[in-house]
């Protein structure tokens, strides 16, 4: 993971930050309380969704827009950019995640669940492997053995290991109880065979008294059967006479509405006659409608024409400088990037140097019976020669650098001379092509208004004057009137024929209606319906009916009696059923406690083992570290496999940690944590390649604090990026870049990347 940019709004202390971050090893330095952490923890804000305080916190104290913060970073050749932010009064959180510009996960929990899956590791693992946090490198040789070990094991991952063999002893605890229980809370087998037999028995009557209530029930309802088909006859005719009432009322409204009508057509045949007579007024003024507005097309044409030519600017041309100026500029301005391009490549010679200089200080630390690094065999008398042949290739690349040093401030100045003038020739010629085509457009565009104004003059009959205009308003506006009054005359004078046409309908409908009226009260006196007899009828068929329905309700009753009886049995039945079942299950709940405490035996077994090959593993990878560290000023450094303890073996004795000084404690934890570190990703399969030191050079001195710089400048070779954090501007000097965290008022910081001065 190689982190690109990050950009922050409204972020606890930083209002806006765009920060680039070049790869490798990085110093952050500034104040306390500038915002060195904070800008750390927004990183694992944007990627996790994870601060160390509440998000309403988060937003800085006086900022109402929205906060965010945006993280470019490249993984397996991959470019990512993820995105969160606060926004609102409630302060929503939202997230989005692009593979370069295609959205991967939208949302805070599916961008936590991608990171998670990309990287190999959820927040816990992230931190444990990458971050190492204010006062953590200390806290492995601070604590008891068993808080260290504690410690150790979170960071590993094998506290859930230990959960699951915890939870599996519980299970089996918690089932060799209810075995217990259910042995106590068994049945009574014998009684319930007993209650079966008696529920046998009531189901029989009740089967007895179902039946009886069930005849009885059907006699009663063939006699309301009976009497329902008479008062059905009588509801035919009842239905009939309804029927033709609700007819005729029906022909009577038709009726109506037909005289209503005839008499509304006749009053708009009157008003026709006198809407003819007003067409005949208004037509000859519409008339003229066309005329006046092609009047008013050529005089918008004259007043457009005048207005275009009044705001047509006058361009004079402007003379570019000389072909010759300009190719003599792009000469000198080439010849000079040329030798700027030559010169700076001979820079290598400062590679050349620092690489003597460290072959000549390993030399200060061989003697004559040293082995030969190249060959391996001891030097003896060449000693001396080799000593001084890496003496000279010192002095050379001296010279080197030194020549490079003065050649190069000389020829940069010339090269960014000759650079502005060819810039200055290249605009004055460019300037003077653009006003000359902009003058040749200004004189075409005033032939063109020129001749639309002539033209317009001539249609309108000479320039228009203030009267001419207002008198074609208003001769406009009285067409206008006119021509919408003749529409809407003549729309109503078409109308004539179909309101003829609708008249003589509406005559016809109302001669119908009439007629159909009555032929009704015909058919209404043949219907022979008396409503006395028919309401007789119904109330005799409504007490059968009642009777039937008692009849019928106790016949249902007892067949719910049955019913319950039945399910009685039923249920005394199941009830012996479970009974027996339950005596045979309690045999299989104590074979699920032995399984269950066996699968936590098991648990524990592998537990150990893992404890037992992460030790051996941190000692190893721990030791390798600290003797690059030390410059093996010591015989190396061991990890106690039980207790996580860090021991320093100095001339073949291993002593604790407390007998060295603060700095070798410091190297030490550093050593365990990048130890730890790397058996994180291992263990969750992640490759991030990302270190982060938080305050890991506070307590060294500084022959110490150099040979970490320079310890971390090689771990570059297992990490992409290490960020180094510190309130010592000095890392700016001693890492190749550095980024500089800056106060700008109370609760305001920004940062920026500081360029090394060498």
């Amino acid at each position: 993971m190689l982190i690109m940019s990050l950009q922050l709004r409204n972020y606890r202390v930083f209002q806006s930050l765009d920060l680039e971050f070049p790869p490798g090893v990085i110093g952050i330095y500034g104040p306390n309380g500038a915002g060195k952490s904070t800008l750390l923890e927004s990183i694992l804000w944007v990627l996790y969704g994870k601060a160390r305080t509440q998000k309403g916190e988060i937003r800085s104290a006086d900022a109402t827009g929205e906060c965010s913060a945006e993280l470019l970073f490249e993984h397996d050749d991959h470019y990512y950019r993820a995105r969160r932010s606060i926004t609102g009064q409630n302060a929503t959180v939202k997230a989005r995640l692009w593979i370069g510009d295609q959205v991967a996960a939208d949302g805070p929990t599916e961008v936590e669940k991608f990171v998670h899956s990309l990287l190999g590791m959820d927040h816990s693992a992230f931190r444990a492997s990458v971050f190492a946090e204010q006062k953590q490198l200390a806290a492995f040789s601070d604590q008891s053995p068993e808080r260290r070990r504690q410690l150790v094991l979170q960071l590993l991952g094998i506290t859930p290991l230990e959960k699951a063999r915890d939870a599996a002893r519980s299970d089996a605890r918690q089932r060799q109880g209810d075995h217990q229980r259910l042995v106590s809370m068994l049945p009574e087998l014998g009684r319930l065979e007993q209650r079966l037999s008696e529920a046998t028995a009531i189901g029989h009557q009740s089967q007895i008294d179902a039946e009886q209530a069930t005849r009885h029930s059907e006699a009663m309802e063939g006699q309301e059967h009976a009497t329902g088909t008479k008062v059905a006859a009588l509801e035919q005719a009842r239905v009939q006479h309804q029927l033709i009432r609700q007819q005729g009322a029906a022909v009577r409204d038709r009726r109506d509405r037909a005289a209503a009508e005839v008499e509304r057509i006749n009053h708009d045949l009157q008003q026709l006659v006198v809407d003819r007579a007003r067409m005949a007024e208004v037509q000859q003024q519409a008339l003229q409608l066309d005329r006046l507005e092609e009047q008013l097309v050529h005089l918008r044409a004259y007043d457009r024409a005048v207005n275009e030519l009044a705001a047509l600017p006058v361009i004079e041309a402007e003379q570019p400088p000389a072909e010759s100026l300009i190719i003599a500029a792009r000469s000198e301005a080439s010849e000079a990037a040329t030798e700027v391009a030559l010169l700076a490549a001979a820079a290598h010679a400062q590679t050349h140097l620092d690489q003597a200089q460290r072959a000549l200080e390993h030399m200060a630390t061989l003697g004559d019976g040293s082995e030969c690094p190249l060959c391996g065999q001891a030097l003896g008398e060449g000693f001396a020669t080799v000593h001084q042949h890496r003496q000279q290739e010192v002095e050379a690349g001296l010279r080197a650098v030194s020549d490079v040093a003065q050649r190069l401030p000389v020829v940069v100045l010339r090269a960014d001379d000759a650079t502005r003038h060819l810039t200055a020739v290249e605009a004055a010629q460019r300037r003077a092509h653009d006003v000359t085509r902009a003058a040749a457009s200004a004189v075409a565009r005033r032939h063109v208004s020129e001749q639309v104004l002539r033209d317009a003059t001539a249609l309108v009959g000479g320039p228009p004057t203030n009267q001419f205009r207002a008198a074609l308003q208003q001769e406009l506006a009285a067409a206008r009137s006119a021509g919408t009054e003749v529409a809407r005359l003549h729309g109503r004078l078409e109308a004539e024929e179909s309101l003829l046409r609708r008249l003589s309908d509406e005559q016809e409908v109302l001669s119908a209606a009439e007629a159909q009226r009555q032929q009704l009260l015909a058919q209404l006196a043949h219907v022979a319906f008396s409503p006395a007899s028919y309401t007789e009828l119904v109330e005799r068929h409504g007490a059968q009916l009642a009777l039937a329905e008692a009849a019928k309700a106790t016949a249902v009753s007892a067949n719910l009696a049955l019913a319950g009886a039945t399910a009685s049995l039923a249920a005394i039945h199941n009830q012996v059923v479970d009974a027996r079942v339950q005596h045979a299950g309690v045999g299989e709940l104590a074979d699920d406690a032995r399984h269950l405490s066996r699968t936590a035996d098991l648990l524990q077994g592998f537990r150990h083992l893992l404890v037992g090959l992460i030790g051996p593993r941190l000692s190893i990878q721990a030791g390798e570290l600290f003797n690059e560290l030390t410059g093996n000023d010591y015989d190396g450094l061991t990890v106690d496999a039980d207790t996580y303890e860090v021991r320093i073996m100095d001339r073949g004795v291993s002593y604790p940690t407390n007998r060295f000084s603060g700095s070798e404690i410091d190297l030490a934890n550093l050593a365990l944590r990048v130890a730890i570190s790397e058996q994180v990703r291992f263990q969750a399969g992640g490759q991030v390649g990302l270190l982060v030191l938080d305050e890991a050079l506070a307590s060294l001195d500084a022959d110490r604090k150099d040979r970490m710089l320079t310890a971390l400048t090689r771990l570059g070779g297992r990490f992409r990026q290490i960020l180094v954090v510190t309130h010592s501007p000095e890392v700016k000097e001693q890492l190749p870049q550095a980024i500089e965290v800056m106060k700008l008022g109370p609760g305001h910081s920004t940062a920026r990347v500081v360029e090394p001065s060498w």
